[in-house]
């Protein structure tokens, strides 16, 4: 178990990799001392405050997660057999129906392939994300927004029935893309990839992912905010405010809240408030995290 949840720490392929924190950290930094112009005895202040670190809220964090990682290291093999054996599938079926020849250059086509992965796991994220928030499913997505304090360990503050569902998410995108790109081009089939991680998945995380979880309130550029989702976007779908409800679902693209008509900018918005409504700290115990009513 040890072994497991230093995993976290030491992939790239995670979000809570060293690296991507430290660079979060330098960040977070840099906005404050150079943008807000706090101090840098406040700002070390904040950030290594026990309160933070330590609270109901956050004990809940770490208490799903190790519960999540029992469950998911069951799991995670039959969930890479069954991505093979869908790939599989959809190779073979392609294949019933006709055998076609590609010419393009392997650069082109790995290009083609880190690209189009990137954007139907993008959008499949932000349709799931919505759809635990409008369905029955809330129920169980409610365990990630009743976080009344936001750490990056508040990532992996999920309900074991969204785990499952987003594991499944997983391997649809994966297992397709891979048996579609495969038929068509074979095994010139690759990403581009950063020490292991997709190019795209090094690069989100490597620039300040994990303040979407935090109390430092990063927004990007208005223009750049129409293309991408901002830490501080994300942090106004995890506000109190009746306004700010079924907001900014997206995970990278925030181009999906704009045609879901969803979007907020971070602009013209101040204080945020985390948690639900009607929070009252049992949601922070095992039962309350297992159990949500």
């Amino acid at each position: 178990m040890i072994e497991y949840l230093a995993d976290f720490f030491l992939n790239p392929q995670k979000r809570l990799f060293l690296g991507y924190l430290v660079s979060a950290g330098v960040i977070a930094l840099l906005y404050l001392t150079l943008v807000k112009r706090i101090p840098l005895n406040s700002i070390f202040r904040g950030i290594f405050s026990l309160g933070t670190w330590f609270n109901s809220s956050t004990f809940g964090d770490y208490k799903i997660l190790i519960i999540n990682q029992i469950f998911i290291k069951n799991i995670s093999a039959f969930l890479l057999a069954a991505q093979v054996a869908l790939s599989t599938f959809i190779v073979e079926f392609l294949y019933d129906i006709a055998v076609i020849h590609t010419n393009l250059a392997s650069w082109a086509i790995i290009t083609l392939f880190t690209i189009t992965l990137f954007i139907f796991d993008d959008f499949s994220r932000y349709f799931l994300h919505r759809l635990m928030h409008k369905t029955f499913l809330w129920r169980f997505h409610k365990v990630h927004h009743s976080a009344t304090t936001l750490t990056p360990f508040t990532v992996l503050r999920t309900h074991p029935v969204e785990v499952l569902l987003f594991s499944f998410r997983s391997l649809l995108v994966y297992g397709i893309s891979i048996g579609v790109f495969y038929y068509l081009f074979g095994s010139s089939v690759a990403l581009y990839q950063i020490y292991g991680a997709s190019i795209f998945v090094f690069l989100f995380h490597a620039f300040g992912s994990n303040l979407r979880h935090s109390h430092i309130d990063f927004p990007y550029f208005p223009w750049l905010e129409k293309i991408l989702i901002s830490p501080k976007q994300h942090q106004i779908h995890h506000s109190t405010a009746k306004e700010h409800f079924d907001t900014n679902f997206g995970a990278v693209l925030s181009i999906w809240d704009r045609m879901g008509k969803s979007i907020v900018y971070s602009k013209h918005v101040d204080l945020i408030t985390f948690g639900l409504r009607d929070n009252n700290g049992s949601e922070h115990t095992i039962k309350g995290l297992l159990f949500p009513k």
